[in-house]
């Protein structure tokens, strides 16, 4: 057993020992004589609670604030028995320290008799500190009654009371009670009593039920009688912070400003404790102004460990004591931080927060109870900065330093009004490489992993390492691995960097062995494939599904991931480029895939864009996912008849260019008879023709330049023609056979447009007449040939990507809105029949036309 370990154990076995000796005993009595009574149905015929193994006739609670007392009456009936097994045994918790628990009634009600089932002896009180994972102790004790001889159909009703409020709140109650359960229940009685000159406030949610006030001489009892509640609907997922069910909030406290002013006054220090807390600041920092090293002080080496019983639960103990035992819960060392940076010239605060239920806090009333943790506000020349100084392994700097979302919380300095909004947290991105080097087509792979942490993910990583061993982590990477690679080894030692003190960055690295990475198809015997399957963001594409949900679903606004895999083919491969992209408004899911000289690059990216999503809108959110999910599995596949096809076939490159070349020949005879023989004369008379290239013909000219250079290039300086692969689709039949006939319709189309648009350019040049109707045909074949080539892909759906595809629409869109715009400008344009006005062979009239110097005009 480690030091540490052995003095935890020696601490808390003392504290158990000091509780033990101050435990009281628990009593019996009559039912405080101020309790309002309410009698539970003993019969329960109702179909409602059908499902479930019992149900309760009646809970009722009534809180007395003059006698501080909570009285406490519940009943139930067994209906199934499994509910014997679930409602034999109840427990009650109480604080030793401030409270005292009397039994007043414990009956079963059996076939119309009564037997009374209250016996001291048979009640166990224990000590079991429900919040011991979390390293808080508050010293409450537990009272256990165990029910003997329960059967089906039994009624029981237990009635108590706890005598005793905190008395850190000063006399001053807050209470809440929820008016509706997520388990049926047939009656619900919940009551405050007050002396009737008592100021007190109250407030109901999600209800328009008010309270029955009960005026007395001398007290007044708000009261709420439900019968035959809602059931609260509970759906998995649904934010912390929201509550559809209905309930009513107490509070003697009348604003935030009354909160702050009681509790503020627990976070002071002496004179001559200020003095020695600048003597540790001095001991932390050796310039003495070094906020980062004070602030990771507290969080790393004060461990966080609470005794919270009694007084404990709200008032922090002094920051020397913390500093000199090395320990304590939230608001010590929030308190020890803030008086810290208090004696190095920092201005710093505690601040109360919730945790859990912190973003809705500014709409509940004004109360101590509201909050269950504590942090820090200081103010830097930066601006002012939150520190949860109970999160350890944290990294940057004090403007850097990830805080969480905790909404609203309540500065605890005099004067202080109301809540105030806490920032929101900054998205800390994750950045997965991976990069499959493979061996032969069908045999194994190294796979290399490189993981970027940044912000709070890299808080988490460090932590991680902290915590366990480096081969204890192996393992569990390794594991998490062998999920899609069942035969995955550990080819290297994990090893990582941490930038901890710069830009909060903590790097892993890995190096694993593949042996088998490729599969048969189930469905072709002669094809084999590898799956490259991003199991990184499973958890983010398979949300859980629900029918009809009622509430928010919440989703982590911190999810931020790029998942890169790089995977280096052993040969030249046919890889569609591929592009989708899903986005609405909780969520945004990108992914690419290129192929470039043997690398091919597989990019997920998911980011959520808020922390929930309204239940209208979870089926919409479902059905992108879905969308999303069709792209988490890339497949390389490889037919083994198609790569015996591609040998023999090898050779066949030479094909290509002679069939380029020779419908380059053919097109540039029928283009040089064209631009010969066809030569329409001009109507045009010299005084308005017009010498040179204006207007919108320049957009024409320019495209007219451009375009034989991009054809040039797509047909002899890219893969898609001059390949083999185009010969080895040929000889392959099925679908690839129809790709290649496709693809053999657009080599000999883009070398004929090829020649066609040299003419086009060419006539376009010399202003001859017959420019626009070559022009006109041009944009037309164009646009007939684009809408083929578009169907024919379309009808290819199993080959063609959804980025090829949309390629293609998109060029067709182009194509007719380029028909729309300018065929009819050629038709109709008086600057186009003012312009191309020469033919190859003028006239002897147009000739003398054109010496009269009228062409000026231009």
């Amino acid at each position: 057993m480690s030091l540490k370990k052995l003095l935890l154990s020696i601490i808390l076995s003392l504290y158990a020992s000091v509780i033990a000796a101050q435990t009281p005993k628990i009593f019996q009595d009559d039912k405080p004589e101020w309790v309002i009574p309410i009698s539970p149905k003993k019969e329960y015929k109702e179909n409602r609670a059908a499902a479930g193994s019992s149900v309760y006739l009646l809970l009722d609670r009534q809180d007395n604030l003059s006698s501080e007392e909570t009285f406490v009456h519940r009943a139930y009936k067994i209906l199934k028995s499994q509910g014997i097994q679930e409602m034999s045994d109840f427990s009650v918790d109480f604080d030793p320290e401030y409270q005292r628990l009397t039994f007043h009634d414990l009956t079963i009600y059996r076939n119309g008799k009564k037997l009374s089932k209250l016996t001291l002896d048979n009640i166990q009180v224990v000590q079991r500190e429900t919040n011991m994972e979390r390293h808080l102790y508050d010293g409450s004790l537990t009272a256990i009654v165990n029910l003997s001889d329960i059967r089906l159909n039994d009624v029981v009703e237990l009635s108590y009371t706890i005598t005793g409020f905190n008395p850190v709140h000063k006399g001053k109650y807050q209470g809440e009670f929820y008016l509706e359960q997520p388990v049926p229940v047939v009656e619900i009685y919940n009551s405050v009593r007050l002396v009737r000159e008592q100021f007190i406030n109250y407030q109901v949610n999600n209800t328009k039920i008010e309270p029955e006030i009960i005026e007395e001489e001398k007290f007044k009892t708000y009261a709420f009688h439900i019968k035959e509640p809602e059931t609260t609907i509970i759906e998995n997922n649904t934010p912390a912070w929201y509550d559809s069910a209905a309930f009513v909030e107490f509070s003697q406290f009348k604003d935030w400003e009354e909160v702050a002013n009681e509790y503020q006054k627990y976070y002071r220090t002496t004179p001559a404790e200020q003095a020695e807390l600048k003597k540790l600041t001095k001991l932390i920092s050796a310039k003495g102004d070094d906020t980062t090293s004070i602030i990771r002080f507290v969080q790393d080496e004060i461990r966080y460990l609470g005794f919270e019983n009694g007084m404990n639960s709200h008032k922090p103990s002094a920051p020397t004591q913390v500093f000199e035992r090395r320990y304590g819960d939230c608001k010590d060392k929030s308190f020890l931080l803030s008086e810290l940076l208090q004696s190095n010239g920092i201005k710093a605060y505690p601040v109360l927060v919730n945790s859990y239920k912190g973003k809705n806090l500014n709409q509940t009333l004004a109360s101590p109870g509201a909050f269950d943790h504590c942090i820090v506000q200081l103010k830097t020349e930066e601006g002012i900065r939150y520190i949860d100084p109970t999160i350890s392994g944290q990294g940057g700097d004090a403007s850097s330093t990830f805080f969480p979302a905790y909404g609203y919380g309540l500065v605890l300095k005099e004067g202080e009004k109301k809540l105030t909004k806490l920032p929101s947290p900054k998205v800390s991105p994750v950045n997965i490489t991976e990069t499959f080097i493979l061996d032969d087509v069908g045999e194994g792979a190294f796979l290399e992993v490189e993981t970027e942490y940044l912000g709070s993910q890299a808080d988490l990583r460090r932590q991680e390492f902290e915590e366990s061993t480096l081969a204890q982590i192996q393992q569990n990477y390794s594991n998490y691995y062998s999920l899609v690679y069942p035969d995955i080894v550990a080819d290297k030692e994990i090893r990582y960097e941490d930038f901890r003190n710069r830009e909060n960055k903590f790097l892993v690295k890995e190096r694993y062995r593949i042996d088998s990475l490729w599969n048969p198809s189930p469905e072709d015997p002669t094809t084999i494939y590898a799956e490259f399957y991003s199991l990184a963001l499973e958890p983010y594409l398979f949300p859980a599904q629900a029918a009809q949900r009622k509430t928010p679903y919440y989703i982590d606004p911190q999810s931020d991931i790029t998942h890169h895999m790089i995977v280096f083919v052993p040969e030249k491969w046919m890889v569609p480029q591929d592009h989708v992209n899903v986005k609405n408004n909780a969520f945004e899911y990108d992914y690419k895939v290129s192929y470039s000289n043997a690398r091919l690059d597989i990019i997920h990216h998911y980011k959520n864009l808020k922390d929930h999503v309204l239940a209208e809108e979870f089926p919409s959110y479902l059905a992108d996912h879905k969308t999303a999910q069709q792209n988490i599995s890339y497949y390389l596949t490889y037919n083994k008849n198609l790569a015996g096809a591609a040998a023999e076939t090898s050779n066949f490159r030479w094909i290509s260019l002679i069939i380029a070349l020779l419908v380059m020949g053919i097109s540039a005879l029928i283009c040089f008879k064209i631009h010969q023989n066809y030569d329409p004369p001009t109507s045009i008379q010299p005084k308005f023709q017009r010498n040179s290239i204006g207007g919108w013909l320049v957009l024409i000219a320019i495209g007219l330049t451009v375009t034989p250079l991009i054809l040039l290039i797509q047909i002899f300086f890219t893969e898609d023609f001059m390949s083999p692969q185009l010969w080895d689709l040929l000889f392959s039949g099925g679908k690839y056979f129809q790709i290649g006939v496709l693809m053999l319709f657009e080599l000999v189309y883009n070398c004929a447009l090829l020649v066609f648009s040299i003419l086009v350019a060419v006539v376009f040049y010399q202003k001859r007449t017959i420019a626009p109707r070559l022009i006109i045909i041009y944009y037309a074949v164009t646009l007939v040939i684009t809408a083929l080539d578009t169907f024919g892909a379309y009808s290819l759906t199993q080959v063609y990507t959804e980025y090829e595809k949309n390629k293609l629409y998109k060029e067709l869109l182009r194509t007719v809105f380029r028909c729309i715009v300018w065929i009819p400008y050629f038709i109709y344009s008086k600057r186009v029949e003012e312009t191309f006005v020469n033919t190859k062979n003028p006239s002897p009239e147009e000739e003398g036309l054109a010496d009269d110097g009228s062409l000026n005009f231009g």
